[in-house]
């Protein structure tokens, strides 16, 4: 889901590139919109990008690292239990 709200930002970022390189002129309105244009998405995807690096395991990812920790507790106990006998 990041990667393709990374890449409709990119979209969105050639766009208003696209419109600066077309308009020959540029009012001062024009000039806040272009330069909204090109700011949010730049903004959006290094907020996305550093969201993203710190972001905290998944409640399935934490699920199934507790799966698998209990399985392998299981297995040891097995282990131990037959090594005992």
């Amino acid at each position: 889901m990041v990667l393709f709200t990374v890449l409709c930002n990119l979209a969105l970022l050639a766009f208003s590139a696209f419109l600066w390189v077309s308009e020959s002129r540029v009012s001062g309105q024009e000039f806040l919109l272009f330069s909204g244009l090109t700011l949010l998405p730049l903004v959006n995807i290094f907020t996305l990008w550093r969201i993203r690096s710190q972001a905290p395991p998944s409640l399935l990812g934490t699920y199934i690292k507790r799966k698998r920790l209990e399985e392998e507790r299981k297995i040891k106990e097995l282990e131990q239990s037959q090594g005992a006998k």
